[in-house]
């Protein structure tokens, strides 16, 4: 009798333990369905003015490409429930380039909580992508040999200036050389005040010495294009033999990377004017 009884008082016990394991086995967060509006700059412009062709989501493990739309409205149905610290949208032109973004300061519309069987909706605020400037030094001795690391290089420091025309600074930044971290750097423009409709000159100086495409000039030039546009990559490589150093401009075709400021590789300072 004895037995039974302890039997009888452990079976709840055991039916219990049985229900909390099957429970903790449960992870699954279920899902929602999200609803993105989004719209061009403050005013109502459209998918054809902006020169928008498709638009790209991404968030978590989602990403969705989608015929831009003046409706301007995405619905996700099925998305995991959680939150999310890393939603990007972006407006994509017909070469593939991104030129839209919502990285541009506030931050409100970067974040994202989808709740189980619940619809979330989120606004979203496009603005133009700004344009990068990706330099390349190339260090060599007076004999044409890349120096090694722990090299004495004799050339101290390089200053990356771009503007509108002559007078209008938009960025700059100096790097160190003996804290870069790699040949190729984006100068980092974390305000975002590359203005790819505006931009149409940069200058590379080392030791106060201006580099152009052609040293014979004394460095009275300066690498000058048409502004490239939204989003766009402007590529110049700076070759030093000794210490003696001259650039060229590559490309400005190319499209940039997203987010559109770039990591600052060597720790050094960088301003922008944004006027």
């Amino acid at each position: 009798m004895a037995s039974i009884t302890k039997f009888s008082a452990l079976a709840p016990l055991a039916v219990a333990a049985a229900l909390l394991g099957s429970a903790g086995c449960n992870n699954d967060p279920g899902s929602g369905t999200v609803t993105i509006n989004y719209q061009f700059g403050i005013g109502s412009s459209s998918c054809t003015t902006e020169g928008v062709g498709t638009i790209r989501v991404s968030f978590g493990d989602e990403e969705r490409t989608e015929i831009c739309t003046d409706a301007g409205e995405i619905v996700l149905s099925g998305v995991e429930a959680r939150n999310y610290n890393d939603f990007v949208m972006e407006g994509i032109d017909g070469e593939d380039i991104t030129i839209r973004d919502n990285l541009d300061a506030p931050n409100d519309d970067e974040s994202l909580e989808v709740i189980d069987g619940a619809s979330t909706s989120i606004d979203v605020t496009l603005t133009p992508t700004p344009a990068q400037i990706e330099v390349t030094f190339i260090l060599l001795d007076a004999n044409g040999v890349p120096y090694v690391p722990s090299a004495d290089v004799p050339i101290d420091t390089f200053k990356v200036e771009a503007a509108e025309g002559s007078s209008s600074l938009l960025l700059e930044h100096e790097y160190t050389v003996s804290n870069l971290q790699s040949a190729t750097n984006i100068v980092p423009d974390e305000e975002r005040d590359l203005d790819g409709e505006r931009v149409d000159t940069v200058v590379v100086s080392y030791d106060d010495v201006q580099v152009d495409a052609d040293p014979a000039t004394a460095g009275l030039e300066a690498f000058t294009f048409d502004p490239p546009g939204d989003g766009r990559l402007i590529q110049i490589r700076v070759t030093c033999n000794g210490d003696m150093c001259s650039g060229e401009l590559i490309d400005t075709d190319q499209g940039g990377t997203i987010p559109g400021g770039g990591s600052d590789t060597d720790g050094d300072t960088d301003s922008g004017t944004g006027g």
